[in-house]
């Protein structure tokens, strides 16, 4: 049997194909042309997340950073999980834009912030609803979409995602004289538990107001994923791996006579499903988060951290993200602020983007040891 046919009959037999984050735009059509000639699932473990967000979406508009006046950085510590977005939006401060960060940890490293707006840990669909009502105010709307802001519960929301009206009121203010105002959404919100009706919100602000988004993605080539139109959390059945086939997608497409085609966009100007935001998540106790960029592999923290965890400056701490248990050296650094840690990811087989791993966690921490031991 030919290496083409015997990639054929693999997928054949299979129930889930699996596939890298790294597939390039070409190969994630035919991939996808593939999978529904077949009716197979398609996993990628690092892009769920992210694919979830792009189908709920729906407009699939990523607009340039460059050009804008005003950039609105939110959902990510972008220096280390975003550096690419980070570097478009350094270059457009350094020509002019104003810069407002929204983040539940301030970063002191980050320059030229105008404003900054702290937000509670999990947060973030109470977050750009209170966005949504922001910029949509005064615009024509569709009746429903109306109809859904003012039932909005907006000091609710206020209140329990900690940013105050005065907050966004100033917001407003920096941005109603702007040309271009860029929201840049990061990729904190790609696994939290309501990923698709913060798209949904998001995509309704940018089809209603004059606001343009900017979405991160997990890898370079992973924008290939937003081809795909939908992947499995877990993977089920017989699975093939990609990366085993030795033949190429398009050969395996056209053994099986499947032409390379567009997928169609499921955008529409009709108002999007928007779900009621009637609860936010408590984040009360240890809370750390998981951090791509760290170099050291330590758990990192100021001393408030270390007050509520009850551990000190070079203790061995163990502690569960998930299901996987890790062990760390705390670290206390006092360039950080406020009572949450950062825990780097390196090590874990674990990215921001991996299923189930919001990248802000609720731990229990033991003490195991010291390093000065």
């Amino acid at each position: 049997m030919s290496r083409v046919n015997s990639a054929v009959e693999a997928i054949k037999s299979a129930d889930t194909i699996t596939f890298s984050a790294l597939i390039d735009s070409k190969d994630a059509l035919l991939l996808s042309n593939i999978a529904n000639s077949l009716n197979k699932a398609l996993y990628c473990r690092d892009c769920y997340g992210y694919n979830s967000f792009i189908d709920a979406f729906a407009s699939k508009k990523s607009t340039k950073i460059g050009d804008s006046d005003c950039v609105i950085a939110f959902a990510s510590r972008f220096l280390d999980n975003d550096k690419a977005l980070y570097d478009e939006m350094a270059l457009a401060t350094k020509s002019g834009a104003e810069f407002i960060y929204m983040h539940p940890i301030e970063d002191d490293r980050l320059e030229d912030v105008a404003q900054f707006i702290k937000y509670e840990p999990g947060s973030e669909e109470g977050v750009v609803a209170l966005l949504l009502e922001l910029f949509l105010r005064d615009k024509k709307l569709p009746q429903e979409l109306e109809e859904y802001i003012e039932e909005l519960d907006i000091g609710f929301l206020s209140g329990e995602s900690s940013i105050s009206e005065e907050e966004l009121e100033e917001l407003l203010d920096r941005v109603k004289s702007k040309k271009k105002v860029v929201l840049v959404v990061g990729s904190d919100i790609f696994n939290h538990e309501k990923v698709e009706n913060i798209a949904r919100i998001l995509a309704t602000i940018q089809e209603y107001s004059n606001i343009e988004l900017s979405i991160a993605a997990p890898h370079f080539k992973a924008k290939g994923v937003s081809l795909i139109s939908s992947l499995i959390k877990e993977p089920k059945g017989n699975i093939v791996k990609l990366e085993s086939l030795e033949a190429t997608l398009e050969e395996i497409a056209d053994s099986l006579g499947v032409k390379l085609r567009e997928l169609e966009s499921s955008f529409s100007s009709k108002v999007l499903e928007l779900k009621d935001v009637d609860e936010l998540p408590s984040f009360d106790g240890v809370v750390i988060y998981c951090v791509d960029n760290l170099s050291e592999n330590s758990l990192i923290g100021t001393k408030q951290f270390s007050m509520v965890a009850k551990v000190s400056n070079g203790d061995i701490v163990e502690f569960k993200v998930g299901s996987k248990s890790l062990k760390r050296v705390f670290s206390i650094d006092t360039s950080l602020k406020g009572t949450i840690a950062l825990n780097p990811t390196l090590d874990m087989e674990l990215s921001g983007f991996t299923v189930s791993s919001y990248r802000f966690c609720k731990i229990f921490i033991n003490k195991v040891g010291s390093a000065n031991e």
